[in-house]
């Protein structure tokens, strides 16, 4: 096996990438990690004041590793497994190969993770990374579920994270890992049993909509993650997966709205709608009477729409009818504009006379669309040159599905010009606070494109504030700590969550693709930033 002193040597002497056309700047990954284990020496015996200014240093590394891509991934697949080596560097090890997402990286993470001797925190983060790899889900799940069903502590709660963004083969055996956690789950145990409910509610089986269904029946009401386990059936419903109700799931769920407050009630009111069970007829007429607001009660005249009993076309058009009398539907200082809502009953009575015009919809937490940023990451401007490695693919779009626009052929060294760069948000990351925060942040509204021009206008710094608990969703990189974070629909710059393990729980790491479009003999295509026949330079 190759020492680090072995593999810091000859970095000096050749380029990170073996090839002779291979053309290198600025620190290799050997010399970076050497330099991250300088500092880990350095805390040794300092006052918890300096070992923390010597904390932010090293968290610097991790963006200048990720920005060297695929280069680095050898060696911190490498380091990862060294028992020996200080485990806060291999700790950055796993996060940065989980940032770059190289399926090469598969193995070593996957035996991290496995490990039982290891130390724990290192097995989650290599449980972590693993939901970064550009793998698709099915490759990832057997794995995941195995983590999930075998493991425990952070290893299960990091498992089930991960889970809920590829879905479950095993919607029954992740049931029985999230009831470990107890009916009313709280902390972070209340965010691994959401996580359980957004992995069984992506579950290819068509076993998961019952297992839901015993989550909702096992689980507290008023709880978070029994909100949770109501939105991902909900999520399923409004796809048209089939399923069939017994009476006693559907006694559940006719009971649910009831038991719920707040959004978590409206979710369950919209859920009987799409079931298309018209024995929930009687619950959602009550519903639509009793319900305390606006918002509840619209929710109940969509949901008798949806189902389409005849027997709920006289009430709802009554409501229509008394709408200026129901004082639910006046102006409230500083609540929320009635219109809406009035409109809302008033299109669900079209409805019964015309089933089409009413769409099953989604919950309002269902995803929105891929964030894109029309740059790049980090600083300085990238240039592309031709690694020499293999013939370079550019593709019409910026998606791995596009065809191929033209092959170029392998031609070391031999710059690029650059028409365009994205970066494309495959998925959002989710960090949450520990404590009360007020972070600097710039603010960019509501937004699912940024331009550079926008992202570099001057813009005045505005205070970012979370609550304890709150979550906060990581988009993509920006250089010098800060990324482009979500909260709600608003994007901000701010610094990263995952810098900051002090302030926030990281929950998923965010996946991201960067696309360069470049100009080839005959026009323009696109090249994935992390294609190995690239090498890309920064001025």
């Amino acid at each position: 096996m190759l020492t680090l002193a072995f593999l810091l040597a000859s970095s000096a002497l050749e380029p990170t990438r073996v090839s002779t056309f291979a053309v290198v700047q600025g620190p290799t990954p050997q010399q970076l990690v050497a330099e991250m284990e300088q500092l880990a020496a350095a805390q040794r015996g300092e006052h918890p004041l300096a070992a923390r200014e010597l904390d932010g240093r090293l968290a610097t590394y991790g963006p200048r590793l990720r920005a060297l891509g695929t280069r680095a991934v050898p060696l911190l697949s490498w380091y990862l497994r060294q028992d020996e080596r200080p485990l806060k560097v291999r700790l950055y090890s796993a996060a940065v190969l989980g940032l770059i997402g190289d399926p090469a990286a598969l193995k070593p993470l996957r035996l991290t993770a496995e490990d039982a001797s290891a130390d724990e925190g290192l097995r989650a983060a290599a449980v972590q990374a693993l939901g970064g790899l550009r793998l698709a889900p099915h490759e990832l799940r057997p794995l995941l579920d195995a983590l999930a069903l075998k493991g425990s502590g952070a290893v299960r709660r990091e498992a089930l994270v991960q889970l809920a963004g590829t879905g479950t083969d095993d919607p029954r055996g992740l049931l029985s890992a999230a009831k470990s956690y107890g009916a009313a789950p709280e902390g972070s145990a209340s965010a691994a049993a959401q996580a359980a409910a957004d992995a069984i509610g992506r579950s290819p089986s068509s076993e998961a909509d019952g297992v839901l269904v015993d989550f909702v029946r096992f689980l507290r009401p008023r709880t978070p993650a029994r909100e949770r386990a109501l939105a991902a059936l909900a999520r399923r419903r409004a796809a048209g997966r089939p399923f069939k109700l017994t009476r006693a799931q559907l006694d559940v769920l006719r009971a649910a709205p009831a038991e719920e407050r707040g959004p978590a009630a409206l979710t369950a009111t919209r859920l009987l709608g799409l079931l298309g069970d018209r024995r929930a007829t009687t619950d959602l007429v009550h519903l639509l009477k009793s319900a305390p607001d606006a918002a509840g009660a619209a929710e109940a005249a969509l949901a008798l729409a949806a189902l389409g009993d005849p027997a709920g076309r006289a009430p709802v058009a009554a409501l229509a009818e008394g709408l200026a009398a129901d004082a639910r539907f006046g102006d409230v200082p500083g609540g929320p504009d009635p219109k809406p809502l009035a409109a809302a009953v008033e299109a669900a009575v079209r409805a019964f006379d015309d089933p089409s015009a009413l769409k099953a919809r989604a919950p309002k937490d269902s995803a929105p669309e891929p964030f894109v940023f029309e740059g790049w990451p980090g600083v300085g401007t990238p240039q592309a040159l031709q690694s020499g490695e293999a013939a370079l693919a550019l593709r019409l779009d910026p998606t791995r599905e596009a065809p191929v626009a033209a092959r170029l052929p392998r031609v070391g060294g031999s710059p690029l010009r650059m028409r365009g760069s994205i970066v494309v948000s495959v998925r959002a990351g989710w960090a949450r606070a520990k404590k009360g925060l007020k972070l600097p942040a710039r603010s960019f509204g509501q937004a699912v494109r940024l331009t550079r021009a926008q992202a570099e206008a001057a813009r005045p710094e505005t205070e970012l504030s979370l609550a304890a608990g709150e979550r906060v969703e990581t988009l993509l990189p920006r250089g010098a700590g800060r990324c482009l974070v979500r909260r709600g629909l608003v994007v901000y710059e701010a610094p990263c969550p995952e810098l900051d393990r002090e302030s926030f729980d990281v929950l998923s790491e965010a996946v991201s693709e960067w696309w360069l479009e470049l100009d080839h003999g005959e026009g323009r295509g696109w090249a994935f930033a992390d294609d190995p026949a690239l090498t890309i330079l920064r001025d």
